[in-house]
């Protein structure tokens, strides 16, 4: 393994862990000491403190719960919905195949991040609306892929042969057709992983993310803009948490792309 590819391995898997040990650093990210307010990064606070007193490094932390939570709930849920819909929608074929293609250009003719922005602001400010409405447009990709595959791999010759000895419909899709479209969805869902939290992070900063005072890194970084000539650390940890999120897990998928030797 690459040392690159072993780095982003590190961080994504390392971000995994931060989100689900939040709890830890909640208590700190949330104590308000009016008298540390703006203080520079150093050994009391090592990312420095926001307009609050609040420390930024346990703020970026327990946003990662937010910001990363959301990405991997949103990206698994997008992957099953959009795999079972491209899927289906293939094998079946005819009209069912057709109504279903259609329905995927609907989607893909809006730009994803306008779609979810319109939809959560519909649905209001929160996490949890922010996570439906990445869903509603992310399960879009999924459902293109699966379907491509799926077309590609029902008229094989292993296929006919399972059809011919009796085999189920559900049987063919588990044991011959999702096995060898597996690989380039994995890859799919790598990408979609970095697009995703970038994505939380776009509405969090626009105020429709998680509310005050639970951190994200979106928000965490709208806050940083306001006072950027007066505390530019404010931005930062962030800024930086973030950037490590979005590069590492598309070095990750380029790695299992290039592997797979799977064309995009």
């Amino acid at each position: 393994m690459r040392t690159s590819t072993a780095l982003a391995v590190a961080i994504v898997t390392g971000w995994v862990g931060v989100a689900l040990f939040h709890p830890l650093f909640m208590a700190e990210a949330t104590a308000v000491e009016l008298s540390r307010l703006f203080e520079p990064p150093g050994a009391a606070a090592w990312l420095g403190t926001d307009e609050l007193g609040r420390s930024i490094g346990s703020r970026v932390l327990a946003g990662a719960a937010v910001s990363c939570g959301v990405g991997f709930v949103v990206v698994a849920l997008s992957l099953v919905i959009g795999t079972v819909y491209g899927v289906a929608c293939a094998y079946a074929g005819g009209a069912v195949d057709a109504v279903g293609a259609r329905v995927i250009d609907v989607f893909m003719a809006f730009p994803g991040i306008l779609l979810a922005i319109a939809l959560a602001g519909v649905l209001g400010p929160g996490a949890g609306n922010v996570l439906l409405a990445l869903c509603a447009v992310g399960w879009v990709g999924f459902a293109r892929l699966a379907r491509a595959q799926t077309l590609a791999l029902k008229h094989r010759d292993h296929v006919a042969v399972g059809r011919a000895l009796g085999s189920g419909t559900c049987f063919i899709l588990v044991r011959h057709i999702l096995p060898l479209a597996a690989a380039p969805l994995i890859v799919e869902a790598t990408f979609a992983l970095a697009a995703i939290i970038v994505a939380e992070a776009g509405l969090s900063f626009l105020g429709l993310g998680a509310q005050p005072p639970t951190p994200s890194w979106g928000s965490m970084i709208r806050q940083g803009m306001q006072y950027v000539l007066v505390a530019p650390h404010m931005l930062l940890g962030p800024c930086v948490a973030l950037m490590s999120v979005a590069i590492s897990a598309n070095l990750l998928g380029d790695r299992l792309r290039d592997r797979w030797q799977i064309k995009r």
